[in-house]
Order: structure tokens, then C-alpha cells, then sequence
């Protein structure tokens, strides 16, 4: 059959018969024009028009749902659009399931009790909504009432700097940071602790123990054993040494506490060292990364990583981060220079196929590459190819002579061939 002409009695597709796809049923137009209604359906596709379909009529099962859910409910049961629904609903003049309370202006009085209670409090009184009571709360600028909050009356801040400070919170029921800060808000000094006199037997101490032991013992601060000491030119029990490189070494191998008693030295005068010289804490399960642990990073996930090496996935994790090596995601596949040589060479949907790689990933890793797409090499339309345009659909032509679509489809157009479908009998052939 001659490229782009129809069969005996059907004649070309006028511009009358154009203009009624998508509003003429197919298979009525199919009827007057004596064509098939594949043909119809193929031409409407081919100019990209939707056939307008009836709306679907209401059944009587459907209509006994109205009303006895919400509209969206009712549209989710049906299959139908919320819209669709509410109008059926109101033309049958059927009242919502649940209808929406009448909606009753804030008084004065009302607006006052806000603050002053807790929402839900406010909310039960007034026979109003919790989310009601709370966005005109908002939309007054009244804060929330904070339950455990109380106001400092005056009594309660004349007590402050006369006693201690755990004694004002225990008379006033207020947190003891509550009352420091008020303290320190109304510029209150600390109450000064009475000191009580030095005993002989108390001086008689000073020097044969550290500092902080003694005053461990005699209940006092370390500064007031270390004053008295020094006022009594009583010299101490362990002069201060400076650290010898040996010493320094063991920092940092084992606990402060077991190094300084290993050293005989202060605990604190460990840890200040310590940390003077940036060495970490000890830590007993902390080990070193070997080479061979560090080159499994990203082979697996951190997780089963973390197992096999007996690590924590998050020190696992950290370790990875610091190399700069990313995760493993066993349903990614890393590209090796071999994949790369493929970009630019075919198309991305047959380097996707041979690859096993979606079409998206290989269209990412070529623009990443800067790699541009290959254009196809055109092909010149022969006489025999331009018979077969129309006579079949464009997909099938352009597999015959392994070409695209969109060539086939272009050329057709410009010679203004019509797309013809086989009948079924033809098919069935």
C-alpha cells in the first residue's frame, strides 16, 4: 500500500474530523468515518489529545456513603475526587458528618483567662477547643503560664544573703538556682561561712599530709589549709617537683589516678599535666587503627564492619570520615575506568542495559564527566523507506532499518502522511 494514503472510501483525515478527537467518543468517529477505532485512538494519541470521558454516575450505594464520613473519607471509599463529593452531597442537600460548631466571638472576660491557667484548663472552662484557646493566646501575646514558676515576694528576698543559700530555698520552697540567681540578679553577696579557730591539734597536722587531705579530714576548704600552713611557715608534706620526660611518658597510658599513685602525685596535678601537654584520657578499650582495619573502610557498611572488627559503628564511622572515604551502599556500584570509556561512545539507555545501571545514573556520570551526549548519525531517507511511512506504526518502521522514532515520526509529518493502524484481521494474520 502507498505511504500516507488510506484505504478506498476512507480518504484523508479532514480538518473537520481533527477537530472532533477527544470530543466525539473514538469508536463513533470510527463509525462515521468508516475507519477502525484503533486508527482513531492512534491518531489522538499521536496529536496528544485526551478523550473527555461522562462522569461516573452516582450508584444508590454510593449515595447512602454521604453523610456518614467526612468528604474526604467518603472521596478516599469511592475513588472520587473530594470536590466531586461535596458537590453531590450538596445538591442532595445531605449535612456534613461532622458539622462544623458554630463559631462565637471572645469576650472580655474570656480574653482575661488567658495566661492565667494552663490551655487545657482554659479550654474545659470555656467549652472551646484546646487549638481555639491556644492561637488566641498567640495572636494576644500572652505567654504561657509556667506552672512551676513563683514570684519572689519581698519576705522572700530579705532572707537572701542572711543565710545560705540551701537554707532560703528550704524556707521559700524556690529551687536553690532560683535563688542564686536572684541573688546574684539583685547584686546580693554569698553569706560569709563562719570559720572556726585553728585548734593545736589542727596545726599540729599541717605538713604531714597534702593539702587536700587534710582539709578532706578537718572539713575545711583547701585554700584555708594551704593559708594556715603558710601563715605557720609550716613547709608542706610533698614539695612540687618539676615532671621528668620519663614521667611525662606514662601519661596518658593508664588512669590519673593510677599514674599519680604510681608517681606519688596529686591527682589533680596529673591531670592538669595532662592536659597541658594534649594528651587524650586513657581509655581502656580504645585501641589503634592498624593497616589492615583501615583498608576494609568502605568495603562494607559501618555497621557490619564495626562487628567483624569488634569497633563501635560510630568509631567505625569517624574513622571512615577522617580518611575521607565514603560509605558503602551495596546497592551502588562504584564505575571503573572501563565504564567510563563507554560514556559518549552509545547511547545512555544501551550503555544502561549492558551495564546493569538505571538510565539516570548513566546520564549523571556523563554529565559529571563533561562528557557530551553522541548524536546519532543520520541516515537518508531512500524511496523505499518514505513507502513505508504511515503504512505502519512509526515504531515499527523505524526498527526495520534500526532507526529512532523521532526521525521516522518527523519525517512522516513533513510529508504529511497520516499514521495508519492495522485492522484486527490484519493482525491476527
Amino acid at each position: 500500500m502507498a505511504g500516507g494514503k488510506d484505504s478506498p472510501g476512507r480518504g484523508q483525515w479532514t480538518t473537520n474530523d481533527l477537530a472532533r478527537l477527544g470530543k466525539v467518543a473514538d469508536s463513533v468517529i470510527a463509525r462515521q468515518t468508516g475507519r477502525t477505532i484503533r486508527e482513531v485512538v492512534a491518531m489522538r494519541e499521536s496529536m496528544r489529545i485526551r478523550l473527555r470521558t461522562a462522569p461516573r454516575r452516582w450508584t444508590a450505594a454510593e449515595i447512602q456513603l454521604l453523610g456518614k464520613y467526612s468528604d474526604m473519607e467518603t472521596a478516599r471509599r469511592l475513588a472520587r475526587d473530594r470536590s466531586v463529593v461535596r458537590r453531590q452531597r450538596i445538591a442532595l442537600k445531605i449535612p456534613a458528618a461532622a458539622p462544623r460548631p458554630r463559631f462565637e466571638n471572645w469576650t472580655h472576660e474570656q480574653d482575661k483567662l488567658l495566661g492565667t491557667l494552663p490551655d487545657e484548663e482554659v479550654a474545659q472552662r470555656l467549652g472551646r477547643t484546646l487549638d481555639s484557646v491556644k492561637l488566641r493566646r498567640c495572636r494576644r501575646g500572652i505567654p504561657l503560664p509556667h506552672p512551676k514558676f513563683r514570684a519572689w515576694e519581698p519576705e522572700h528576698e530579705r532572707l537572701l544573703g542572711t543565710v545560705a543559700d540551701e537554707e532560703v530555698a528550704r524556707l521559700t520552697g524556690h529551687t536553690l538556682g532560683s535563688v542564686r540567681a536572684r541573688r546574684s540578679i539583685l547584686g546580693i553577696p554569698t553569706p560569709s561561712r563562719r570559720e572556726e579557730a585553728w585548734t593545736p591539734e589542727q596545726d599540729r597536722l599541717l605538713g604531714t599530709q597534702r593539702d587536700a587531705d587534710i582539709a578532706k579530714t578537718l572539713g575545711r576548704t583547701i585554700n584555708a589549709v594551704e593559708t594556715r600552713r603558710r601563715l605557720l611557715e609550716i613547709p608542706a608534706a610533698v614539695p612540687w617537683q618539676p615532671y621528668t620526660p620519663e614521667e611525662d611518658k606514662l601519661l596518658g597510658t593508664a588512669s590519673d589516678k593510677d599514674i599519680a599513685a604510681k608517681l606519688g602525685r596529686g591527682l589533680s596535678s596529673v591531670t592538669e599535666r595532662r592536659r597541658k601537654l594534649g594528651i587524650p584520657v586513657f581509655n581502656q578499650q580504645w585501641r589503634p587503627w592498624a593497616a589492615s582495619e583501615d583498608a576494609l573502610l568502605g568495603t562494607l557498611s559501618d555497621k557490619r564492619l564495626a562487628r567483624r572488627l569488634k569497633r563501635s559503628c560510630q568509631g567505625v564511622a569517624i574513622r571512615r570520615q577522617k580518611k575521607g572515604i565514603p560509605p558503602c551502599d551495596p546497592k551502588r556500584k562504584r564505575w571503573r575506568p572501563v565504564d567510563d570509556d563507554l560514556l559518549g561512545h552509545r547511547r545512555d539507555d544501551q550503555i544502561a542495559l549492558l551495564l546493569g545501571r538505571t538510565l539516570a545514573s548513566v546520564h549523571h556520570r556523563r554529565v559529571r564527566l563533561g562528557i557530551p551526549k553522541p548524536q546519532p548519525k543520520s541516515r537518508p531517507f531512500t524511496p523505499q523507506d518514505d513507502l513505508q511511512l504511515g503504512g505502519a506504526p512509526d515504531q515499527a518502521v523505524a526498527e526495520r532499518p534500526a532507526r529512532d522514532r523521532s526521525p521516522v515520526t518527523a519525517r512522516r509529518l513533513k510529508a504529511g502522511y497520516c499514521l495508519r493502524e492495522p485492522k484486527l484481521s490484519e493482525l491476527d494474520r
